[in-house]
């Protein structure tokens, strides 16, 4: 039977439809190196684009052989239905390569979340996961290394975090603007020690208060 009109989509729903699955490709191919939540707990940080741009020059050369080759083949007039199969089959693997890579980029992070300072990389496929985990009131110092003017012209170095304890120092590599990186770990570090100054100054003037309350009760009693 035909669809009711309560059943069939309106432009609107297949409006709605086309731009969650946009959503969610570009949920897929998020190239953010400085993402932070809307509650503003959380802040992670990814290696720069550059390093991502590294590892894709080889797949991206591969691809635009692949495809030069087919179009010698169909001018010089010797392409046949084979070759243009073949070509396409490497044209897969080899986007299959790239997206290895581009999701090997993507897993390794640097997190702050809360209190906890999160150094997380892991390998596509659920092959290796290393997670290292502190506190911010751990940190000891934070110090920065630009390696070269390369790095020094785009803009990417390693953050340094020393901390207290067995944990060591913790190494957040090739991260975009590392200035604005240790700037940020240093104010949510001081954030975090004044709030817990402000709450040890507020217990301490409630105790005060109970102290007196039960001071005048003593007094009222004698």
């Amino acid at each position: 039977p035909p669809p009711t009109p309560s059943e069939a989509k309106t432009p609107a729903d297949q409006e709605g439809v086309l731009s969650r699955g946009w959503q969610w490709l570009a949920d897929q191919f998020n190239f953010d190196t400085w993402i932070e939540s809307e509650d503003g707990q959380t802040v992670t940080w990814r290696k720069c684009i550059w390093i991502l741009a590294s590892v894709s020059l080889v797949p991206f050369l591969v691809a635009v052989g692949l495809i030069g080759l087919g179009i010698l083949a169909l001018v010089k007039g010797v392409g046949t239905s084979a070759l243009c199969l073949g070509v396409g089959v490497f044209l897969v693997f080899d986007f299959l390569w790239w997206f290895y890579s581009y999701w090997d980029w993507q897993n390794d992070i640097y997190q702050i979340s809360g209190n906890r300072l999160i150094d997380l990389k892991r390998r596509p496929l659920f092959l290796r996961e290393d997670r290292r985990e502190t506190t911010l009131d751990n940190v000891q110092n934070v110090s920065l290394s630009i390696p070269g003017p390369v790095a020094q012209l785009l803009n990417y170095g390693t953050v340094v975090i020393e901390t207290a304890g067995e944990t060591g120092a913790f190494r957040f590599e090739h991260v975009h603007d590392p200035r604005s990186v240790q700037a940020e770990i240093f104010r949510r570090r001081e954030a975090l020690i004044r709030q817990r100054r402000e709450q040890e100054e507020r217990a301490q003037r409630e105790r005060m208060l109970m102290w007196f309350e039960e001071y005048e009760k003593i007094k009222r009693q004698e």
